[in-house]
C-alpha cells in the first residue's frame, strides 16, 4: 500500500512523517517527549530542512484578537506546526482505539 499525501507543499507532509517514522524506529518506545523531540531536530538539520525549535505563534480570533499563543514543537520550512506525543510504552488497543 502507498501512502500519498497531497499538501500541495512537494511532499513537505510525507517528508515530515517519514522522518519521524526513522526517528521512532530508530529509537524504539520508552524515552520521554524531550528525546524523540531532539532527535527529530537533528534529524530535519541533518536532511536540510529549516526548523523552528519551539516556535511562538499567535492564535487568532476571526477580528483578529489574540486568544492564545501555541507553541509546537517544531515548525518546518517556516509553514507546517509539528507536534509530537511519546507514551512509556507500547500503545494498548483501547488508545489505539
Amino acid at each position: 500500500m502507498s501512502l500519498c499525501v497531497n499538501d500541495q507543499l512537494g511532499g513537505l507532509t510525507y517528508a515530515i512523517i517519514g522522518m519521524a517514522m526513522a526517528v521512532h524506529n530508530e529509537l524504539g518506545p520508552g524515552y520521554r517527549k524531550a528525546v524523540y523531540h531532539r532527535a527529530m531536530h537533528q534529524q530535519l538539520r541533518k536532511r536540510g530542512f529549516a526548523s523552528e525549535y519551539e516556535p511562538r505563534l499567535p492564535a487568532l480570533d476571526r477580528p483578529g484578537g489574540l486568544v492564545t499563543v501555541y507553541r509546537p514543537d517544531h515548525r518546518v520550512e517556516h509553514v507546517i506546526p509539528v507536534s509530537y506525543n511519546a507514551h512509556f510504552s507500547p500503545l494498548t488497543n483501547d488508545e489505539i482505539a
